[in-house]
């Protein structure tokens, strides 16, 4: 099971720095040194989502870097490899969100100049960036939609979307922890499976955390 990344038109992509970093966590948790955290602002319908790095799994491989941060603290590698489509079944991911939430996503290829840029040339990933928000009550419903994709939706409403403004910095990996600073700020996304329409969005995400390394992420169609 894969996440339904939003379509759009393709944007410039800034270039980033790499940094390093201290510190590390065993267990998928943040940093000692601080978490990615903010709220952001969807303004056609005045709700927000809070950003906390709670947990945060990562690998790398031949230049290519995949990481999730979830607002849950203890989720585990399995939990994130599986969500992301390791699994060939469905995979429910309601112990990975939170109400009022946004999980992100990280694809980024580095070109060896110390720059990193969205993972392909399609209009799929336009930033290394993806929100994922439950911005209401609901949960994780197994359900089919479009007549033949059955998968778990919230059954909410459900933001996704990705920053127009970022900055980026990575270090470590080879097996043990990425270290990932970044800035964020303007979004555009839309509420998915809802009438089409740009839902854009504001606020400030930063901040460093620590992605425990994952193995089984190897195991994505992304490498």
């Amino acid at each position: 099971m894969t996440p339904n990344f939003p379509k759009c038109s393709r944007l410039g992509l800034a270039a980033l720095v790499v940094c390093m970093a201290t510190a590390c966590a065993e267990n998928g948790g943040a940093s000692a040194e601080g978490i990615v955290s903010g709220t952001i602002t969807i303004e056609t319908a005045a709700l927000s989502g809070q950003v906390a790095s709670m947990s945060a799994w990562a690998f790398s491989r031949d230049g290519r870097v995949v990481a999730y941060l979830s607002p849950v603290e203890g989720v585990t590698c399995q939990q994130v490899s599986s969500y992301l489509g390791s699994s060939s079944e469905p995979y429910d991911p309601g112990d990975m969100f939170l109400e009022g939430y946004c999980n992100l996503f990280l694809l980024a290829d580095y070109d060896g100049t110390d720059t990193y840029s969205a993972w392909d040339d399609s209009d799929l990933f336009i930033t290394p960036w993806t929100f994922n928000c439950t911005l209401d009550s609901g949960e994780f419903i197994y359900e089919v939609r479009d007549q033949v994709d059955w998968d778990y939706y919230w059954s909410g409403r459900y933001w996704q979307g990705y920053p127009l403004d970022w900055t980026l910095s990575l270090s470590g990996g080879e097996g043990g922890p990425i270290f990932i600073e970044t800035s964020m700020n303007r979004y555009d996304g839309n509420f998915i499976y809802e009438e089409a329409g740009e839902d854009s969005a504001v606020g400030e995400v930063n901040g460093t955390t620590s992605a425990t390394w994952c193995e089984e992420l190897s195991q994505l169609s992304f490498f």
